[in-house]
């Protein structure tokens, strides 16, 4: 794949979640893994599967959508670096906003490695609230 078929899969990815599409994670390959770089109960290597579960439990909070928008992109090989920022509205009617940088490996079409970064302290008291 091209880089810039590569930088279009990972756009693809937000554009889609940011729809509420479930098929965002047919852009992961089946055996893909999702890192989510955080110590304590958030983080760790989870599996499509997991990812998916963390997904459905995180979308029953928003009241829409959760608005993914897409800062920044560099792409080198079959690595792409993305900034995002992150709005939602919560049922509870607090308001999620987050700084994200995603690391996706990019082979044969699929999201092979994800890694997320972001503030998941400010993350885990929204939504513990």
């Amino acid at each position: 794949m091209s880089i810039e078929e590569n930088k279009r899969i990972a756009l693809a990815y937000f554009a889609e979640r940011s729809a509420g599409n479930p098929e965002a994670l047919d852009r992961l390959a089946d055996s893909a893994t999702w890192m989510i770089m955080a110590k304590g109960p958030m983080g760790g290597t989870k599996s499509k599967a997991q990812l998916a579960q963390i997904l459905r439990e995180n979308s029953a909070r928003w009241e829409v959508p959760i608005k993914l928008t897409v800062t920044g992109i560099t792409a080198e090989a079959d690595r792409v670096a993305i900034e995002v920022q992150g709005y939602a509205k919560l049922k509870n009617g607090r308001t999620y906003e987050n700084l994200y940088h995603f690391l996706f490996i990019i082979k044969d079409g699929k999201i092979q490695v994800g890694k997320e970064y972001c503030d998941f302290h400010y993350a885990f008291e929204v939504f513990q609230s």
